[in-house]
């Protein structure tokens, strides 16, 4: 599973590269592709159907994901185990928002004239989401990661709140040993590089929600 998420980030940066570079060169990349007077009525609803259903299952699943499934779990599980559901799920959303964003850009610079601020919207949410998949995501795993290990090692107990946590930290980096009180200060330094980083990648969520506006109105 960890190899498998692993390989996510590679996925998004390929996908979203690709849409973006359809997005800027237009007319290079197109030019070999039928125009779209020229193609058949059932390509037309095709495309149709693939700009109605990218642009819903991206977002349906930001606002799941944003409005509804974050405030619960923060609420209703502990903090380890929503550390284990954050690194799990949110680098699988962040892949598949970005693949379904690449779709959607891609289809509309296809359909070409009178969408080009659907075009800038796209573009705007396929960044976003690739920011978020290929950097913010792993950057707040491999945290989470570092933030358990120095738990352990500081004698954390999984069941302990984050004020709790904190506190047995501060004490190891006043009056532990070298070792403790350095793992002491480190968990201290992940637990706000983290806070950081998820404050940053909730920042560039929303902004590629917004970007998803102009579609309920086209």
């Amino acid at each position: 599973m960890t190899n498998c998420l692993s390989k996510l980030p590679y996925v998004s940066a390929a996908c979203g590269t690709a849409s973006l570079l359809v997005y800027f060169f237009p007319s290079t990349l197109l030019s070999c592709v039928p125009q779209l007077a020229e193609t058949s009525p059932a390509l037309l609803r095709l495309l149709s159907t693939l700009v109605n259903t990218s642009f819903s299952c991206l977002f349906g699943s930001a606002t799941w994901v944003f409005f509804v499934m974050s405030p619960v779990l923060r609420k209703t599980l502990s903090r380890c185990k929503l550390a284990e559901v954050q690194s799990i799920h949110y680098p699988i959303f962040f892949c598949a928002s970005t693949v379904l964003s690449s779709t959607l850009l891609s289809t509309v610079c296809y359909m070409g004239v009178g969408y080009s601020k659907l075009h800038m919207a796209a573009a705007v949410n396929v960044i976003g989401n690739l920011v978020n998949s290929c950097y913010l995501a792993p950057r707040q795993v491999s945290l989470l990661e570092r933030r358990r290990e120095l738990e352990e090692q500081l004698g954390i107990d999984t069941a302990d709140t984050a004020v709790n946590a904190a506190e047995v930290a501060r004490r190891a980096a006043r009056g532990g040993d070298g070792d403790q009180a350095a793992a002491g200060l480190e968990y201290q330094d992940v637990v706000k590089a983290f806070k950081l980083h998820h404050s940053l990648g909730m920042a560039v969520g929303f902004v590629s929600f917004a970007a998803l506006l102009p579609f309920l109105v086209s």
